[in-house]
């Protein structure tokens, strides 16, 4: 018997293409629950897939690609369950029940450590559930409702997710004055530094991914940790929206390039 451990730097994606009706209904559609708690469970950093995917949760709305301010709370919210998970305070589960809801969010050994933390999360998310120090099992449910002891999640579509990685491009101003790439709308913000891709005009010397376009490189740096766990979990979530059941063995593969 032996064992090993090894790594790869050149990212492969197997994928199927599609085009026409299957291809605009799974970019646009909005990311379902499973694929989220998916995309959570793959992430050392699970608030910033909180933060990528989610675009309202109980009438607070992610002021990330919003046009406007977006709700204040949404970014204490985003802290607080990044700091409840970590501290394995907060999890998600898959109940088997005959009831109609299956996915939910529990809270539970939070006394006395993490109790004003729960219930500061619990008020943010306006959920009138006492915290006592007993397990609470909240439902997680799609869709906008007026909450008060569940969890109503609105999530972005793919194509919103690939806008969103856009935002941190590090576009020329050359490719702005001749019109290649579009203004950023007024009143966007930014990605929230989610992922950091850079530009240049000669091939990068140390990268993760890299592509060229027209007369510029465009990668993610090797040592930029942060960006290079945002497209894992970018490639992860098109692998999902893009995969044909029962075709994995069908599929071509693409690996992007190191050198």
């Amino acid at each position: 018997l032996s064992a090993g451990v090894a790594y790869e730097e050149n990212p492969t994606i197997s994928y199927v293409p599609l085009s026409g009706r299957d291809f605009t209904r799974r970019m646009l559609s909005p990311i379902t629950l499973s694929e989220f708690l998916m995309l959570t469970e793959s992430s050392l950093h699970q608030e910033r897939v909180f933060e990528l995917v989610i675009y309202r949760i109980n009438g607070l709305h992610n002021p990330v690609l919003t046009q406007g301010e977006g709700s204040p709370e949404f970014e204490r919210l985003m802290q607080l369950y990044g700091d409840l998970r970590r501290a394995d305070v907060l999890d998600m589960a898959v109940v088997d029940t005959d009831e109609a809801d299956r996915q939910y969010l529990t809270l539970h050994d939070y006394e006395p450590r993490y109790g004003d933390a729960v219930r500061e999360f619990l008020e943010l998310l306006g959920l009138e559930v006492k915290a006592d120090g007993s397990p609470i099992l909240l439902p997680i449910r799609m869709g906008v409702a007026a909450p008060t002891d569940a969890v109503h999640l609105e999530t972005r579509s793919a194509m919103s997710v690939l806008r969103l990685f856009s935002l941190g491009v590090e576009v020329p101003p050359s490719h702005l004055e001749a019109g290649i790439v579009e203004p950023r709308v007024s009143g966007e913000r930014d990605n929230g530094g989610f992922i950091d891709i850079r530009s240049g005009g000669k091939p990068p010397e140390d990268a993760t991914v890299q592509v060229r376009f027209r007369d510029r490189w465009f990668y993610v740096d090797s040592t930029d940790t942060s960006s290079k766990s945002a497209f894992r979990v970018l490639r992860t979530l098109i692998g999902m929206r893009l995969a044909e059941p029962g075709a994995r063995s069908q599929a071509p593969n693409l690996t992007v390039p190191v050198n």
